[in-house]
């Protein structure tokens, strides 16, 4: 041992002690030294009789802070800080680092290491006063044995846990652990007791300023809300623990508080509000690559604007969903919204440009209007007729044949001799859907002016048909 007692031969206290048992965690790693062979030496009285509550306080940060990047070193270093404490027969210490193992150790427990590890922290902890050390190895205990299924089990330890101190004395440990002893209340039948954890868990989580805890304690509180409450008072919670949860950082639970908002919104008729979320949410959930998430949001747009009658932003949501399936594999079910969404393009396009043509029949019905009353036009270009179209399958599509089929007897005999032009928009051909309306301008008695223009986009694969597209000045 005379290499450990040169270590420390001559070192001041300002140098720290706990370099020696971060040198025997290297070695560890290193494979120099076992890991048995390094807790034999740090607990050599040569070692333990210069580690004092300083060295112990150095040693938990140099834990934490290696953990992320070197979990083996950690690891080590844990072990020996937990056996250098307890040869030293510090209490707090060896509660504070059997917590720091815990947390390290693989959380397959075949051998029960973490089981006796905490439960020996929580009886030094409970021996010595610590209530803090006792409360949060309760905790750990707890939530392994809801883990576990083992349910008696977790709501007698949490409910210990969170009846050795008053509220005023709450941590994160208690605000997680109260949500999860109001979790199994609630599955197992009382509800009300479950809300009064929930809300000590919103309490504490505010007061100790924990967004997370805070936002599943709202959003647990508005699960069990009682029907008769006002559905403003639902989204006043929900807006809380949507605060609460963008102020923690985590995506995934932003996108699951938001979803519940947006749903009541739109349940109580505040569309508008619960679309802007709808959207926010879909963004949300595809960045933490939650696909029922993002479904669902997409499929809450799609709805309300099928209600709204927004052909565009159908077709926009449709294509995200096509979108989605491709991306979680599903060739089929991409397959049919393609479908669907070839079938709402046509319809966008043949409703936009059928507002014209709306527009060109009140102008001749105005004309028609004005006739009658003896009144004459000055000039006959008002009395002209621009149609254009957009071709479907080989023919005129649905919405310019469902309007010729209501407005062609209403006006037929009244608007002889007015000019007319058409133009028509079409994948491959359009020359049939030219030839239909032509027919249709023959019953009517009206005046071609020039030949009909058929722009051809080419577009003939669902993709294609489904992508904006620009008419050249040429065309």
């Amino acid at each position: 041992m005379s290499r450990i007692s040169g270590w420390f031969g001559g070192r001041g206290r300002s140098d720290g002690n706990a370099t020696v048992v971060m040198q025997f965690a290297h070695e560890v790693v290193d494979r120099r030294r076992s890991i048995q062979g390094a807790i034999n030496e740090v607990r050599h009285p040569s070692v333990l009789d210069v580690l004092a509550d300083e060295d112990f306080r150095i040693l938990g940060e140099a834990i934490e802070q290696s953990a992320p990047n070197n979990i083996d070193f950690s690891l080590a270093l844990a072990r020996l800080t937990h056996a250098a404490a307890r040869a030293k027969g510090f209490d707090r210490q060896i509660v504070d680092a059997a917590l720091r193992l815990d947390a390290l150790l693989p959380p397959e427990d075949t051998s029960r290491e973490r089981e006796t590890l905490l439960r020996d922290a929580y009886s030094i902890a409970r021996r010595s006063g610590y209530a803090r050390g006792g409360r949060a190895a309760l905790a750990r205990l707890g939530e392994r044995a809801a883990a576990a299924n083992e349910i008696d089990r977790a709501r007698k330890l949490l409910t210990q846990q969170l009846e050795i101190s008053d509220e005023a004395s709450d941590a994160v440990e208690e605000v997680n652990s109260a949500i999860l002893l109001g979790d199994i209340l609630r599955r197992e039948g009382e509800p009300l007791v479950a809300r009064e954890f929930y809300r000590r868990a919103q309490r504490s989580a505010d007061r100790i300023d924990y967004p997370s805890g805070l936002a599943e304690a709202l959003v647990r509180q508005v699960e069990l809300v009682d029907p008769m409450t006002p559905p403003e008072a639902v989204v006043t919670l929900q807006q809380q623990a949507y605060d609460a949860a963008r102020s923690t950082g985590d995506i995934a639970l932003q996108s699951r508080v938001l979803m519940q908002l947006a749903t009541t919104l739109e349940e109580v008729g505040r569309r508008d509000e619960s679309a802007e979320l709808f959207e926010e949410g879909a963004d949300l959930a595809q960045q933490t690559g939650d696909f029922e998430a993002e479904s669902a949001a997409l499929t809450s747009l799609e709805e309300i604007a099928r209600r709204r009658h927004n052909l565009p932003a159908l077709s926009r949501y449709q294509r995200g969903l096509m979108n989605l399936e491709e991306r979680m594999n599903r060739p089929a079910a991409a397959g049919a919204l393609a479908s669907e969404l070839a079938k709402h393009h046509s319809l966008i396009l043949a409703f936009g440009v059928s507002l014209l043509i709306i527009a060109a029949i009140f102008m001749v019905g105005q004309i028609v209007a004005l006739n009658q009353g003896g009144r004459k036009l000055k000039s006959d270009t008002m009395s002209a007729a621009i149609r254009i179209s957009v071709s479907g399958v080989a023919a005129i599509a649905g919405v310019m044949k469902d309007f010729f089929d209501r407005c062609y007897y209403p006006v037929l005999g009244r608007i002889e001799g007015r000019p007319y032009a058409q133009m028509v928009c079409a994948g491959s051909d359009g020359q049939n859907a030219a030839r239909q309306t032509a027919r249709i301008a023959q019953g009517w008695r009206l005046r071609e002016v020039q030949p009909p223009i058929i722009v051809c986009t080419h577009a003939q694969t669902p993709e294609a048909i489904l992508a904006e597209k620009t008419i050249s000045q040429s065309d």
